[in-house]
């Protein structure tokens, strides 16, 4: 498991390590510069899902969104955000990694005691972990319900 200091961005607390990043934080809390390793990849999911629930850091979101139809539509489109359920980062796995490219599969627990599984796809780009949105500005793999972490490294700031 990752070493972490965790601060609450929005509503989800974000994990940093000197190692994997973010390597930049400035002063409005905008995340980035994530090393070139699957450590990285899976600290710049975390942190982009964490900014996510930031209202004042979702203009900048689209910074960290690989270039393509999906990052248009992500920056001409308003998110839908539901407020109705809180979530945190449970655990997470590494599904796929590569130099370009990695899948990390974060495990969400809600505060209505559902597990999740959040899927979500980075690219190397431009010198940072990007994250890959299908053309309507979605993550390309659904969220799926989880029974238990089984799978799942346990990982979380609360």
């Amino acid at each position: 498991m990752p070493d972490a200091e965790w601060q609450i961005v929005g509503t989800v607390a974000a994990p940093a390590n000197a190692a994997a990043g973010p390597g930049e934080i400035t002063d409005t809390g905008f995340r980035s510069c994530y090393a070139h390793t699957a450590a990285g990849a899976l600290f710049a999911s975390a942190n982009f899902l964490a900014m996510g629930t930031d209202s004042t850091l979702r203009a900048d979101l689209p910074q960290l969104v690989a270039e393509g139809p999906g990052k248009i539509a992500v920056e001409t489109v308003p998110a839908e955000r539901s407020e109705s359920a809180r979530a945190q980062i449970a655990g997470f796995a590494v599904t796929s990694y590569s130099l370009d490219a990695a899948t990390i599969d974060l495990a969400l627990a809600y505060s209505d005691a559902q597990l999740v599984s959040l899927p979500i796809k980075v690219v190397w780009q431009d010198g940072d972990w990007k994250v890959q949105l299908d053309d309507t500005g979605a993550l390309p793999i659904a969220p799926a319900p989880l029974q238990s972490l089984g799978g799942y490294i346990p990982w979380s700031g609360v």
